[in-house]
This record gives structure tokens, sequence and C-alpha cells, in this order.
């Protein structure tokens, strides 16, 4: 490996060491867990959504409070597929890693959101599970067991989103 590459990878990977150890930090602190708790809450009611499950929380708490399709599993694609994307065009100075970036950032998020829906398609699919999982996995950081107050709050927030976009459709 040569020592562009070498410095890509590194950076790529304490970039993501950072961020990793920034959520676990933020997750001890009381307020952060509690917005944690929110996000299982909204996880939980998507998913008994998907599976035409009855908006109560009786019915909603029986669901995972980690989803495919979250924004903190679309960070981690993002992140990680920058690394590969980077190493793959090397380190030719500062003005060539501005250009690049400010070229490859959206392409790099529109691939991610892509993967993202692949995985939500093709759920049992070995490599699809295999690609899901580190984000699944950091899901384990950024969301938490709601309680049932959370749980009305969220199912009543989704129920609202239903109304509105309904009537939009009109």
């Amino acid at each position: 490996m040569t020592a562009s590459v070498t410095r890509t990878v590194l950076e790529g990977v304490v970039r993501v060491a950072l961020f990793l150890g920034y959520l676990a930090l933020i997750g001890r602190m009381k307020e952060i867990r509690r917005v944690f708790q929110y996000h299982g809450a909204e996880h939980k009611t998507i998913a008994a959504f998907e599976h035409d499950a009855p908006l109560e929380p009786e019915s909603v708490d029986r669901f995972s409070t980690l989803h495919v399709r979250c924004g903190t599993n679309f960070l981690l694609i993002v992140m990680l597929l920058a690394i590969v994307v980077y190493t793959l065009f090397g380190n030719h100075g500062i003005a060539w890693g501005i250009a690049l970036r400010l070229v490859t950032v959206p392409v790099i998020a529109g691939l991610s959101y892509e993967l993202l829906r692949l995985g939500a398609r093709f759920p049992h699919s070995p490599v699809m599970r295999a690609l899901m999982a580190p984000g699944l996995w950091l899901q384990k950081i950024t969301t938490r067991r709601p309680d049932h107050d959370q749980l009305d709050v969220a199912i009543a927030s989704f129920q609202e989103l239903l109304r509105r976009e309904g009537a939009s459709q009109r």
C-alpha cells in the first residue's frame, strides 16, 4: 500500500472513530439519552406502521428500536463509502482534495441513500444484511427503549404526518 492510500484510510478510520466516540460520549448525557429514547420511539412507530400493526403504544412497543433506513445508518454508510472513494482517488494536494470532495459528496450521498433503499427492499439478503449490520449496530448507541409517554408522542407525531400528507395529496 502506498503512503497516500495508507494516509487516506487512516484519516477515514480516525474520522469514523471520532464520530463513534462522540456519539458514545454524548449518549451518556441525561438529555441526550432522552433524545435517543424518542429516536427509538420513532423507529418503533415506523416499524409498526410498515407491518400494518395498530398505532397504539402496546402494539408499537413490540417492535425494535433498530431500523435499516435510519439516518444514523445513512451517515455511517456515507463515512465508510467516502473512505473507499477517497482512497481510490489518492491524495494529490489540498486543491485536489477540496475539488474531489465537492464533486463526490453528492455522489457518495446518493449511493448511500440507494444502499439504504436496497437494504430495506431486500432485508433477507445475506449481502444486504452484512452491509447494513454496522449501521444497525451503531443504532444501539443512538436509540434507547422509550417509555409509554414517548411512544404516545411518536405515534401522535406520525399520525399528524400521515394526516398532512393525505391532505396534500388531494
